[in-house]
Order: C-alpha cells, then structure tokens, then sequence
C-alpha cells in the first residue's frame, strides 16, 4: 500500500467535481492592511519566502525562538552527522552555527531576518537529505523582500491573536495516534479555541487541494490523542498574509457524506 503525507494525499486523490470543500463556497475576508505583496522585487525564492515567514510568525506568537525554528535545528543535527560518518570523528559545526544564529534572532529587524532565511537553509537536511543541504552564507534578502517579511509576519501575528481571543496558540502540531496505513505524515500550521488555519505564502488563489488538506487535518485531530483541542474548532480557515486575506468555512457546513468520505476513503480510518 503507498503511504503519503497529508500534503501528498490531498494532492493526489481525486475529488469530485468542484472538491470536497469547493474554493467557490468559502467565505472571504479582507482585513483593513489590503496592500497586496508582490513577489517581483523580491530576491529569495517563494519556497524559502514561505518558510521564512511560517517560522517567524511562530517565534512571534510563542517567543520561543529554538522551538520556532525546530525543523532546521534537526536539519543541522543530520548534516552533522553525515559529516561524522564521512570523517569517523564527532562534528557538531552545524550545531554551533544553529546556535548562533538563533541567539541573534530578537524580532522582526533586519539582522533577525537575515538569520531566520539562514535557518531555513537546513530545512533540505531535514524534509529530503543531508547530503542535499549546501551552505548558502551570502544568501542576504535585499531591502524589499525584508520589509515583506516583516509586514507578512506582523498580518500574522494579529490576525492569530485575534482569532485566538487571549486563549492559546498551538503552533505546528501533529496527529499523534492519527496516522493511519495511508496517511503517515503531517502536521497542521496554527490552532485556537475556535479554529483551525493553515498559512499560504502565495499570490495563488486557494485550490480544493487546499481545502481538502485542511479538512484532513481536522478529521485527523478528532481521530488522534488531541480530540479535546479539535472538539471546540468551529472553522477552518486559509490565511494569506501577502494579500492579508482569510478563506474560511464553518464546520457545520460541511455535509456529513463529505465528512465520511474523507474520514474513510481518503484518510483510511
């Protein structure tokens, strides 16, 4: 049997006509800053652009700079490691470049973004291979693509305090006892009290790739060992901060067929 991510399934599997959840029956809202981003001066591609402001947007809203930047710490521990095996003696460069780069992150200035697109780069040692990872240490935004940085991470940043009404934050988390034969992988982008959203750097208008992988991350929360977090989720909501524009639909309008078909054909429970 193939196994995928919750990405990889959504990507894959056929939807009926229109989705599961389709792009026309989403509700729209644009917040007061609606100056759209646009990519064109930036100098950083889209992929690291995404990364960049979904780690920093978590550092924002948790202050925890280390637990922000997670995937790259174990992206850095593989690369030295590979080295370790390589040379037969203990190496822990990366290790001590993680650090130092971590220490200089503060906030939302330049240097702090500079260090974060530096962060990002070991992202490769932990998602494909170490073996892929290759230093980058002149790879330097230019002046627009950090002020779009920081404008992206301060939409962020206020529309998931606002959406979380004072209650807590969980940044990046998993599905544990969730996975099943088909789906053995994923993990969600942000969840309040009240609702479930998953960030999109893009200029790109949602697809009903999206609108399934975020239905699937909220079956799969009320199937793992968190149900108690997922049991008040009343929406599901796609954020882009380029546009500072929310894509979002009630749970109760998602017709129970879809929801069982999902839940069963889809995922594999």
């Amino acid at each position: 049997m193939t196994q995928y991510t919750v990405t990889q399934r959504a990507n894959q599997y056929k939807q009926p006509r229109g989705g599961f959840i389709p792009v026309a029956s989403l509700n729209t809202k644009q917040f007061k800053d609606d100056e759209f981003l646009p990519i064109a001066s930036e100098n950083i591609t889209p992929s690291f652009m995404g990364l960049v402001v979904d780690y920093l947007t978590r550092f924002e809203v948790t202050g925890d700079v280390v637990g922000s930047f997670g995937i790259p710490e174990i992206g850095a521990h593989n690369v030295d490691l590979l080295a370790a095996q390589k040379t037969g003696h203990p190496y822990n460069g990366n290790m001590k470049r993680f650090k130092e780069l971590t220490s200089q992150i503060k906030g939302l200035d330049d240097q702090s973004i500079q260090c974060a697109i530096q962060l990002v780069n070991y992202d490769i040692a932990y998602r494909m291979d170490p073996s892929y990872y290759v230093p980058r240490p002149k790879y330097q935004a230019n002046q627009v693509t950090l002020e779009h940085v920081q404008k992206m991470v301060k939409r962020g940043a206020q529309f998931l305090h606002a959406a979380a009404k004072g209650g807590p934050i969980m940044v990046d988390f998993d599905f544990p006892g969730a996975y099943t034969k088909t789906v053995v992988n994923g993990d969600g982008d942000y969840l309040t009290k009240s609702g479930l959203w998953d960030f999109k750097v893009s200029k790109a208008k949602p697809t009903n790739k999206f609108t399934l992988q975020i239905l699937m991350y909220y079956i799969m929360g009320m199937h793992s060992e968190n149900q108690s977090y997922f049991e008040t989720v009343k929406q599901l909501g796609l954020f882009y901060p380029r546009q500072n524009l929310l894509y979002l639909i009630n749970v109760s309008d998602i017709s129970k067929s879809t929801m069982a078909t999902v839940t069963n054909d889809v995922i594999g429970y």
